[in-house]
């Protein structure tokens, strides 16, 4: 609920879910995007290595978040159309998905955490991306 309420707040224009992905219309996924399902496009892909090679043959850049070895978030120039890419909380992103990401993003720590779940993760990523697009005067819509 968390990812989808966030994407409605930095206006992106669609989600992607894998197939293995929780059901975003259990309710208490519905109840965690406060009404944001209704703003936000949700597809199912089976197959998402499959469906983000071919918005990669369209144009989409890839950016695959990490926690290691990664460039941070502010150095980035993020360019559109741009697909993000959020790992589970128990793995990340596969090994399959790196490899067709373009760039590698990772959010700086400060502190001692050993980590933060991706509905976070995913929040301040996109704040990033929103935040840069529209100072150039993009909109994310």
């Amino acid at each position: 609920g968390t990812i989808i309420r966030s994407a409605d707040w930095f206006g992106v224009d669609g989600i992607i879910l894998s197939g293995d992905c929780v059901d975003p219309y259990n309710p208490k996924v519905l109840r965690g995007t406060m009404g944001s399902i209704f703003h936000v496009p949700l597809a199912v892909a089976p197959e998402l290595t499959e469906t983000l090679t071919r918005l990669k043959q369209h144009g989409f850049r890839m950016y695959a978040s990490a926690v290691e070895g990664a460039q941070a978030v502010p150095e980035i120039q993020f360019r559109k159309p741009l697909a993000l890419i959020l790992g589970n909380e128990a793995h990340g992103v596969s090994g399959e998905l790196f490899a067709l990401s373009d760039q590698t993003v990772r959010i700086e720590q400060y502190g001692r955490a050993e980590s933060l779940n991706v509905g976070i993760a995913g929040a301040v990523l996109l704040a990033h991306i929103a935040g840069q697009i529209y100072q150039k005067g993009h909109s994310t819509r």
